[in-house]
C-alpha cells in the first residue's frame, strides 16, 4: 500500500465585518491553526482509548482528524461567519464536531478548486452548502433516461462549512472533521 500525504487546506469565510482575507494575511485578527492527526484506538484496562498522532502520512483504511483552532485576537466581536474545509478526494467524510453552541455543519457536493498560491478556495461564494445536500442522477425508467434528485452520500461531499453564530473578542473555537483514507 502507498502512503497518502494529506495537506490540510482551510478557508475562513467572513465573520460579520471582518474581511474575507486569506488566513495567512498578517493583518487579519482571525488566526487559524490547522492540524491533521492520525486517530488510533487501543484497549487499556478494558477501556477503548483514542490516541492522536501526526497524520501527515496515512494509509488506506486509517482515520484522520482535521482540526481547526480559530482565535479572534482582536477586541472586536464578529457576527455570523463560517469556517470552510475542503474534503480531499483521497478521503471519505465520517463525522464532525465543533465546540461552538449553535454551530451548524453544512456540506457541498460542488467541485472545489484551490488557489495554488494561497491554498484557499477559488470562488468559495459560488459553492452551495446544505445540511442535507442532494445530487442529480440519471436512471432508466421504461427505457427512457430520467434525471432524479436524490440525497447525496458522504462519498459525494467535497467540502464542509461550519456556520458559526459569532466569534467574540479574544475567543477561541475548535472544529474538527474525521475522515477515512480511501
Amino acid at each position: 500500500m502507498t502512503n497518502l500525504k494529506i495537506t490540510l487546506l482551510l478557508t475562513l469565510a467572513s465573520f460579520g465585518a471582518a474581511s474575507a482575507q486569506s488566513p495567512a494575511a498578517s493583518s487579519n485578527p482571525i488566526k487559524i491553526v490547522s492540524s491533521t492527526q492520525l486517530v488510533t484506538q487501543s484497549v487499556v484496562d478494558g477501556k477503548t482509548v483514542e490516541k492522536l498522532t501526526d497524520g501527515s502520512r496515512a494509509l488506506p483504511g486509517q482515520t484522520l482528524e482535521f482540526r481547526q483552532n480559530v482565535q479572534n485576537t482582536s477586541k472586536t466581536n464578529y457576527g455570523k461567519g463560517g469556517l470552510v474545509q475542503p474534503i480531499p478526494s483521497g478521503v471519505l467524510y465520517q463525522s464532525n464536531q465543533c465546540n461552538v453552541p449553535g454551530a451548524v455543519a453544512t456540506f457541498s457536493t460542488d467541485p472545489v478548486k484551490l488557489d495554488p498560491k494561497t491554498g484557499g478556495l477559488v470562488d468559495s461564494n459560488r459553492i452551495i452548502f446544505a445540511e442535507k445536500p442532494t445530487k442529480t442522477v440519471t436512471v432508466k425508467e421504461n427505457g427512457v433516461s430520467v434525471n432524479k434528485t436524490v440525497p447525496a452520500t458522504a462519498e459525494d461531499y467535497t467540502a464542509i462549512r461550519w456556520n458559526l453564530p459569532s466569534l467574540n473578542a479574544a475567543a477561541s473555537i475548535s472544529c474538527q472533521m474525521r475522515v477515512k483514507v480511501r
